[in-house]
């Protein structure tokens, strides 16, 4: 049975993402797969097999909460993903955060190099059955790739059902402020002289004015500056505080996508930035309307070590893979790499 061809028939159910296998039979499936590529693979390259009991217990707990959420769909569909992206030459990275603590992500290519039982890393940060937020997957790839990828998705899941995730910018202190002086024609420098000066008070990005306010019983001296500069501008900063947390402006999410078993205006609305077709709602909404939401952040980092790689390939005529960094401990553990 070949699971990624059962996604073009997936269901939206009970508000979750999509979901793959429902009857015993299909579940069992995915169960053998994944320890056919335990036995087939990991545990075979690196002398394992003592210790097949244990993978394959932890193969079956994780299992049983990632089909029990509904997960299974959305894992599958982030290991097409990423393996179609890789066969037209997209570059990814080995996988980053909670899920590198997860042994079927590992076992599906999701991430890559780090063995959650060998290095003891905690499946419960992943997913949990009380958990009701979906797991976080960082799938991140060359920012030289992204374009390319994102047509590839495009191509692979229709057009009409593929957008990019937008995001909501609200009004804080510092841009409310600016905001609200240039309405009420103060020049650019006086506004920007006023921001600095909040800078000078409290220069954190948690700056709020439920902050500045903590200031009276927490440091005196910093809230009598924040004082002196509110008298000096009541009225601009009686409006900031009004205005404080109102949508400002529409934008991009940096690597969301998210992708619909239907077009996409059927469930929810979408708007164009810059030639690019956007969710109006936010990441947390579409999720909440069953949406599945694919992390692929394009990192100069990784843009980076792929020229780097091909400048090894022209000068010295030595081949060398992203895989093979990410899984040859050889490689990785080389001191001259902590040098």
């Amino acid at each position: 049975m070949n699971f990624i061809e059962k996604l073009d028939i997936l269901n939206l159910t009970d508000g979750k993402s999509y979901t793959v296998c429902e009857t015993y039979e299909e579940k069992n499936i995915y169960y053998l797969m994944l320890v056919e590529n335990l036995s087939n693979g990991d545990l075979s390259e690196n002398n394992l097999m003592d210790k097949r009991y244990t993978y394959e217990l932890r193969l079956k707990k994780e299992l049983d909460v990632i089909i029990s959420k509904g997960f299974a769909g959305y894992m599958l569909i982030v290991q097409d993903i990423i393996n179609i992206g890789q066969q037209a030459g997209c570059s990814f990275g080995p996988g980053r955060g909670s899920v590198g603590g997860c042994l079927v992500a590992f076992l599906l290519g999701i991430s890559k190099g780090i063995d959650p039982i060998e290095y003891n890393l905690l499946f419960f940060r992943f997913l949990t059955i009380s958990r009701t937020a979906n797991p976080d997957i960082d799938s991140d790839c060359s920012q030289v790739d992204r374009q390319k990828l994102l047509k590839i998705i495009n191509d692979k899941y229709h057009n009409a059902n593929v957008t990019q995730v937008g995001t909501l910018t609200t009004l804080g202190v510092k841009n409310g402020i600016k905001d609200i002086m240039r309405v009420l024609n103060y020049s650019f420098a006086e506004s920007n002289a006023v921001s600095k000066r909040l800078d000078e008070i409290y220069a954190e990005p948690d700056l709020s004015f439920k902050k500045l306010d903590s200031f009276e019983t927490e440091d005196p001296e910093l809230y009598k500056q924040y004082k002196e500069l509110e008298a000096e501008y009541p009225n601009v900063f009686k409006l900031a505080r009004k205005f404080n947390g109102c949508p400002r402006n529409m934008g991009v999410h940096a690597g969301g996508v998210g992708i619909t078993p239907t077009p996409i205006n059927d469930i929810y609305p979408t708007r164009n930035i810059d030639g690019k077709k956007v969710t109006v709602w936010e990441k947390d909404t579409i999720e909440k309307a069953g949406i599945v939401k694919i992390d692929m952040l394009g990192l100069k980092t990784i843009s980076v070590i792929d020229l780097c790689l091909e400048f090894i390939k022209k000068n010295h005529d030595i081949t060398i893979t992203l895989d093979e960094l990410y899984n040859n401990k050889e490689i990785r553990n080389d001191p001259n790499v902590f040098e």
